[in-house]
């Protein structure tokens, strides 16, 4: 091989070096780790003083696929009566940056041992979605705090969970 042959070579082989490491730096910042923790949760509600939920929540991550799962059970101190919740909410994560991320897509399910009334849920929900623009949103964020992840809004968060 002569020199000029040599020089092109080594451009190529460096070239092809940059070009993939910008390609594994591009996939590494829009990839979504695999999360999966769970959170045991009580609340007391303003707007419904009587009622109580007590429940476990869990935050599933997988394949850009979320998925929060709570369920457990709003008693009511004066009436004495209870409900049973259970319902799941999938979600398409999506990056805001390194250690934070929001939630897009959003659709929240009943399971059949649910005997909440959408008004009841309404009223105590603490999961705060938005219609606008077309599609169901969320102001609230996924933060990652070493091994547990707070979830809520900057100014107010829901619960945190720790890794299972």
């Amino acid at each position: 091989m002569n020199r000029k042959n040599v020089i092109f070579f080594i451009l190529s082989i460096t070239a092809v070096m940059i070009l993939i490491s910008i390609l594994m730096f591009l996939y590494k910042q829009n990839k979504i780790d695999t999360i999966s923790c769970e959170s045991t949760f009580s609340r007391n509600f303003i707007s419904r003083k009587d009622d109580i939920f007590h429940g476990k929540i869990e935050l599933d991550i997988s394949d850009d696929i979320g998925r929060i799962h709570f369920y457990g059970e709003i008693k009511n101190t004066t009436e004495k009566t209870s409900s049973y919740i259970m319902r799941d909410i999938t979600f398409t994560p999506k990056n805001e940056s390194q250690s934070i991320l929001s939630m897009a897509n959003i659709k929240v399910y009943k399971w059949p041992i649910d005997n909440t009334d959408e008004g009841l849920f309404k009223s105590v929900s603490f999961f705060d979605f938005d219609s606008r623009d077309g599609g169901v949103q969320s102001a609230m964020k996924i933060y990652k705090l070493d091994n547990a992840y707070i979830v809520g809004t900057r100014h107010s968060p829901l619960f945190v969970c720790v890794e299972k």
